[in-house]
């Protein structure tokens, strides 16, 4: 009688370890949506201002077709072609800060994704979510065609067929390990992100550049202030490059606790979401200092 009460209590322990195996952890998963939300909010006065020096810079070197005329300060076109509306609109986002912002979103899409697993949520919600995702890579997918957006297209071929599968899947449990395969060209897709930081250099400091450079070069003032502006978006973009990073050491340790939740990769979910968080909001803080402190177009020399 005590063996088959020894036996009845093993069998009572494995199945509560193994409930435990696949129980997947809500709150943890939670943490990581609000941190990824504080460091999404953290980058974008990053690519507000990306958005204005992309289309300047639309401005300065217009296509060849394009007939511009210049006076005094002003350029205008003198015709329109449609597919340069994003760059001379006041609404929406030029290509590459499109790009960033899209790109970003499909980041957020999937763990909103990993959320409603974790949540235990019905399979026909989860679907939806997936929906809602495969929405966001579509409209990364139409940035796609040239340029820093065109760096992500190879993440996008890797996705799509995920998704598409994903959205078909008859259980819970293909559900899952669908949504886990597409973990690795997410992880790809916040690595190009972090890649096309030196494009999104090159515009944000072309104008402050040109102006040390030449219009400011005999002018020692004028040519510091300018020299500040660009110190000031090299901490800016600096400051967004470790905000992408630390995403995705936290997105990596998600889908390692989604794949396998243990007290290990939970600890080191945790401390990867707190990280981002604190990050996010260090980077906030930085941002507003340098766009307040009295100096080259309220810049001065701050480092983060």
């Amino acid at each position: 009688m005590k063996h088959i009460r020894g036996i009845f209590s093993l069998c009572c322990i494995a199945v509560l370890l193994a409930a435990c195996a696949t129980t997947l952890p809500v709150q943890e998963v939670r943490q990581v949506s609000a941190a990824y939300n504080a460091a999404a909010g953290a980058a974008a006065p990053l690519l507000d201002e990306l958005a204005i020096a992309e289309r300047r810079a639309e401005l300065r070197a217009p296509p060849e077709e394009a007939r511009a005329f210049s006076a005094a300060d002003v350029t205008v076109f003198l015709n329109f072609d449609p597919r340069a509306a994003a760059s001379l609109a006041s609404i929406g986002d030029p290509a590459r800060t499109a790009a960033q912002r899209r790109g970003l979103k499909v980041v957020g899409a999937y763990v909103d994704v990993l959320e409603t697993l974790a949540e235990g949520r019905n399979i026909e919600e989860a679907k939806a979510r997936i929906q809602t995702l495969a929405s966001n890579v579509a409209a990364l997918a139409a940035l796609a065609t040239g340029g820093a957006a065109a760096a992500v297209a190879p993440v996008i071929s890797a996705l799509g067929p995920i998704l598409d599968a994903a959205a078909k899947a008859g259980n819970a449990e293909e559900l899952r390990r669908l949504v886990l395969e597409g973990a690795q060209p997410v992880d790809d897709l916040i690595g190009r992100l972090i890649d096309s930081s030196k494009d999104i250099y090159t515009v944000l400091i072309d104008e402050p550049r040109r102006a040390a450079t030449i219009t400011f070069s005999q002018n020692k003032p004028a040519q510091r202030a300018e020299m500040l502006k660009i110190k000031a978006l090299q901490v800016g973009v600096a400051n967004y490059v470790v905000l992408l990073q630390q995403l995705r050491l936290t997105f990596s340790a998600l889908v390692n606790v989604v794949r396998a939740p243990t007290q290990i990769t939970l600890s080191s979910l945790t401390a990867s979401s707190n990280e981002l968080l604190l990050q996010a909001e260090s980077a906030r803080r930085a941002y507003t200092i340098l766009r307040r402190t009295p100096g080259a177009d309220g810049v001065s020399e701050v480092t983060p």
